[in-house]
């Protein structure tokens, strides 16, 4: 993958990164793969999540940073902040926080982070009175999910149909389905075969999709919520930077209003958020 080595006099240095944009390379890899095989991205999994886990706000600094890129004739920080709020909606999502909040923990479960039921502590998370508070979610998306466990896992966790049943006629209204996208069928077959148990009980179904073209495999404004767990991090890598984009434009195409998207990267948010907020590949709002 591609390292930074910043140096006393700032110069960047950028390392050989294998062709994560292709779909070639992947479907070389997953032919050497079975259905037993996982590969996760940086090694990290829904367990690192679950059953708690803690984040802290996008800093101030980092947000004026990237508002800047896109404002460069606004001379403060002051000015940018109003322009970019007033004149690009768009970026509003980034001026969100204030300095006193810059330094604050959330400690909180990935369930109610995109809103999906879970067997949860309801004492881990102040803004919880009980776990009917929270909303169940009736569709889940994972873009990009390779042979990964971590959408396994979120069934594992308590994430699932309260009445086991195959038949799709029979799905309640708040039936919950997760989604597993990838463009490799290879890796979707071996997937399918590991996770048959899930996919007959009506919890997990298998697509067929590009994220970065449309993921036309799905209506517009009919799920729920999205996860990206190390897909925009391997374009970016890459330098793919439209095509991070492009996912951003995918994923909002997909979203009920309201909906989340949760991105899991190991990027610094003033590179990898640049890409998904400011490409011209992003048309989001």
């Amino acid at each position: 993958a591609k390292k930074w080595l910043s140096s006393g006099t700032s110069m960047n240095l950028s390392f050989p990164c294998p062709p994560y944009a292709n779909s070639v390379y992947w479907n070389k890899v997953y032919e050497k793969m079975g259905p037993e095989d996982c590969y996760e991205w940086s090694d990290y999994s829904f367990d690192d999540f679950y059953p708690t886990y803690s984040y802290r706000l996008i800093s101030l600094k980092d947000q004026i940073n990237i508002l800047a890129k896109s404002h460069k004739h606004l001379a403060t920080k002051e000015s940018v902040l109003h322009n970019a709020t007033s004149h690009k909606p768009k970026l509003k999502v980034l001026c969100d926080n204030n300095n006193k909040d810059e330094d604050k923990t959330i400690t909180t479960t990935f369930g109610e982070t995109i809103g999906f039921e879970q067997d949860v502590d309801v004492s881990i998370h102040k803004n919880i009175q009980k776990e009917e508070d929270l909303t169940p979610t009736d569709s889940v998306l994972v873009v990009g999910c390779g042979n990964s466990r971590f959408g396994e896992r979120m069934i594992e966790s308590n994430w699932r149909n309260s009445v086991d049943s195959s038949n799709t006629a029979s799905r309640k209204p708040n039936h919950k389905l997760l989604y597993q996208v990838d463009i490799c069928q290879k890796v979707l077959n071996d997937m399918e075969e590991r996770c048959h148990e899930y996919v007959q009980k009506g919890n997990m179904e298998f697509i067929l999709d590009d994220a970065t073209q449309g993921l036309n495999a799905f209506n517009p404004n009919t799920i729920d919520a999205t996860i990206d767990k190390g897909l925009m991090d391997a374009l970016f890598c890459a330098d793919a930077h439209d095509s991070v984009g492009s996912i951003m434009s995918s994923v909002h195409r997909i979203l009920k209003p309201g909906g989340v998207f949760v991105a899991l990267s190991f990027s610094r948010p003033q590179f990898i958020l640049e890409d998904m907020l400011l490409s011209s590949k992003a048309s989001m709002w």
